[in-house]
């Protein structure tokens, strides 16, 4: 941890309150799944195109998600059978800015990531009134949801200085479903996703991606951990993916 606050430490900073320009609630993801030594030989070279978040002092942020499903599975298997209206729905918890957000995940026929989300105190384990309320402004039919699992991991927040454009790069990736201990931890893993108005290819981080001969991943975190703890389910379509996870957490 030490030799990556290090790098860290090099970037310039931005606040959250300046975060506000480049929300992209409405945007295209790319995500790059490798190993966490590779992270920290590509960092210095990002530093003159991106700045990082910095929050209450700190270049990485704490996140936690509850995820919910129907009983069958079926935001799930919308993934799982490549549907392209597809939806996640969870709490997601910003550890550091102490801030809890209800959020309505969509992906449109036109592969275009869609985020609506409400502002609730914590997150629970079970659906109130309100959250269903809100819900169903989104979707089209009204569902019996329930609490699926959760996932725990660290995130830094890098912001492009020219072109609108985010860089999440999660680490320390675990999940579990209560009221186990965490028994699934992804310690050597990187998760690194572009946040883009529309794929840009000449994204500075992009074509680092392509000098290290890494290709974009579909790679899900909830789909991951869904299969996971419920190994009844088909993940056919996933394992390319889930290899991909596997083999760079060695």
């Amino acid at each position: 941890m030490s030799e990556l606050t290090k790098h860290l430490d090099g970037f310039k900073t931005i606040s959250l309150k300046e975060m506000n320009n480049v929300k992209l609630m409405d945007r295209t993801d790319t995500k790059f799944v490798f190993n966490k030594s590779l992270l920290l030989k590509i960092l210095p070279s990002l530093k003159n195109d991106y700045k990082i978040l910095k929050v209450n002092g700190n270049r990485f942020s704490k996140y936690n998600s509850i995820y919910f499903d129907t009983n069958d599975f079926m935001f799930y298997k919308s993934h799982h059978n490549g549907r392209t209206n597809r939806v996640k729905i969870r709490f997601r918890e910003y550890l550091d800015s102490a801030l809890c957000f209800l959020e309505i995940k969509k992906k449109n026929p036109k592969g275009k990531t869609v985020k609506n989300r409400m502002i609730v105190k914590k997150a629970n384990r079970k659906l109130s009134k309100s959250n269903y309320s809100f819900i169903n402004k989104y979707l089209s039919d009204s569902l019996d949801l329930n609490y699926c699992h959760e996932n725990y991991f660290n995130r830094i927040t890098l912001v492009n200085q020219i072109i609108k454009e985010r860089l999440t790069i999660d680490f320390d990736f675990a999940f579990k479903r209560h009221p186990k201990k965490i028994n699934n931890e992804y310690n050597n893993i990187i998760i690194a996703e572009l946040k883009q108005e529309k794929l840009n290819r000449n994204s500075f981080f992009y074509k680092v991606m392509r000098e290290n001969r890494l290709r974009k991943t579909g790679m899900s975190k909830y789909c991951f951990a869904t299969s996971s703890i419920f190994p009844s389910l088909k993940y056919n379509r996933f394992k390319s993916n889930f290899s991909i996870l596997e083999k760079n957490n060695n």
